[in-house]
């Protein structure tokens, strides 16, 4: 886990769920400015992979019976959801954009 660091998104690696759709398995990013340098063999310097996890969660159901969903995602925070407090004293020279669509 990232935690009180700022990055910026330098790559991905996904794989093809349909013909034309992509699922994200790993997001490379770069640490700005961290506390240490972090080095990974075969990966530029303050570069960091975050690969996908799973989540399941049960559902109780209206029928008193249970079921279990689960799914698979690489968990990020973009910049756009840091609350006001958060964000007093910082500067963000730029910001998340969300795009809907497929990966391309």
């Amino acid at each position: 886990m990232i935690k009180h660091n700022e990055a910026t998104v330098v790559g991905r690696k996904a794989h093809y769920i349909t013909a034309n759709k992509l699922a994200l398995d790993t997001l490379f990013v770069k640490l700005i400015n961290p506390p240490n340098t972090v080095q990974l063999d075969g990966l530029p310097e303050n570069v960091v992979p975050l690969s996908k996890q799973t989540i399941s969660i049960k559902c109780d159901m209206p029928n008193d019976d249970a079921m279990c969903v689960s799914g698979e995602q690489v968990s990020v925070l973009p910049n756009f959801a840091m609350t006001d407090f958060a964000s007093q004293g910082r500067t963000h020279p730029f910001n998340v954009v969300i795009i809907v669509g497929a990966i391309n």
